[in-house]
């Protein structure tokens, strides 16, 4: 089964696009990626540091950011982490604990 998603939000008359996939290869492998540095943004709250003057002036997101971890993000860490036949220790009480995908088969195509 091969997933690609494409997140896209128009930011001051351009659109700036997200692009992330998750496949089994043929090797059996399961193969992720982000499409971003900033994955584990999702996962908590805490980011960079306020190293006034900002090394990167453009990042609003330093020290605690107030919109909180995105729960999409860190449930489908934890359903990707089970494919892989991880289990967390503890589970936060807003996440559902996930069970492996029975999916073996690398994806295929045919052009005709």
């Amino acid at each position: 089964l091969q997933y690609t998603a494409t997140h896209c939000n128009t930011l001051q008359h351009n659109a700036a696009c997200h692009h992330m996939t998750l496949y089994r290869a043929s090797s059996l492998a399961l193969v992720f990626n982000a499409g971003t540095v900033q994955w584990a943004w999702g996962l908590d709250a805490h980011h960079d540091i306020d190293d006034a003057p900002r090394k990167n002036k453009h990042s609003i997101r330093v020290m605690a950011d107030v919109q909180g971890p995105d729960v999409a993000v860190q449930q489908a860490t934890v359903n990707m982490l089970a494919d892989m036949r991880v289990q967390p220790a503890h589970m936060l009480d807003s996440l559902t604990r996930a069970v492996h995908s029975t999916d073996v088969l690398a994806p295929s195509c045919i052009i005709t």
